[in-house]
């Protein structure tokens, strides 16, 4: 007598959220606002302009997903800023900011943490990168986008010039609030092949000295300002050159933004409208 056995094969449908767990999805191109939904979880997506991705609220995805460890990648493939944005009192590592910003290039895995009462950063790569032409008038706004997580700011100045010789070009910080005009402590020492020059003050950061300015010769540095951890404390150290003439403008100081730094601009007597900016945020 021969016994035949027979092997059943049971198909289970797997739900999105157990699909999206195991596998890759091909990256979602975006060109305009867009809000994240349960279908994005481990997906990328690749944005081109300057728009806002909004998160979903991190309690209600971690229970429609039916998981745990919902993440989604946000890349910014072209120029423009993209506004990666929370939801209802989400936070981004725990900080209270409501938004994050991405340059050219640059990308970031969101991933809703433990508490289920935002997200965590677990992957970046790439540095918030923006050039700003200098126009005419007395003030340039260079960034009001400044990213929570800033700890370190280069600003790479190259060929400005002024629209009279007794410039003194300086730069402002500023919170949510308003811009600093008190508060600073700011040295700026200019060397040249005849002397010494040496000035202070408490309404700016001083980058350059008004008695070796010139409307005939550009311009050129480097400020480069360094937050002092778990407070919002910035030191500066910069230096800034008068282009084919022995003049070196050299300074240092601090200030407390008292609060989170938002933004930077840049000024002067007046500028002629030559020149650029560019602002990296590390």
């Amino acid at each position: 007598m021969t016994t035949i056995t027979t092997q059943s094969t049971k198909t289970t449908a797997l739900t999105l959220a157990e699909a999206d767990a195991n596998f890759s999805q091909v990256a979602q191109a975006k060109t305009g606002g867009y809000t994240c939904v349960e279908g994005d979880n481990r997906d990328t997506i690749e944005c081109s302009g300057t728009f806002t991705v909004t998160l979903p609220v991190a309690a209600t995805i971690t229970a429609a997903a039916d998981t745990g460890d919902y993440e989604v990648t946000i890349k910014n493939i072209a120029g423009g800023i993209i506004t990666v944005a929370l939801q209802s009192t989400d936070t981004f590592d725990g900080s209270a900011a409501q938004a994050d910003y991405l340059t050219r290039d640059m990308s970031k895995t969101y991933k809703v943490n433990n508490a289920d009462d935002g997200y965590n950063i677990i992957a970046q790569s790439g540095s918030y990168i923006e050039t700003v032409n200098v126009l005419t008038g007395t003030s340039v706004e260079l960034c009001d986008t400044v990213p929570f997580w800033a700890k370190r700011i280069t600003l790479a100045i190259n060929a400005l010039e002024f629209s009279s010789a007794s410039e003194s070009p300086a730069l402002e910080l500023g919170n949510a609030s308003t811009y600093l005009t008190s508060g600073y402590t700011s040295t700026c020492i200019t060397l040249r092949t005849l002397g010494t020059n040496a000035a202070t003050g408490s309404s700016n950061i001083l980058i350059g000295n008004s008695v070796y300015t010139s409307t005939t010769a550009s311009h050129s540095g480097t400020i480069i300002l360094t937050r002092t951890e778990s407070t919002d404390i910035w030191h500066y150290m910069s230096s800034f050159v008068q282009n084919g003439a022995v003049v070196l403008n050299q300074g240092n100081g601090l200030v407390n933004v008292g609060a989170k730094l938002t933004r930077l601009r840049i000024r002067s007597g007046g500028f002629d409208g030559s020149g650029s900016v560019t602002v990296i945020i590390e």
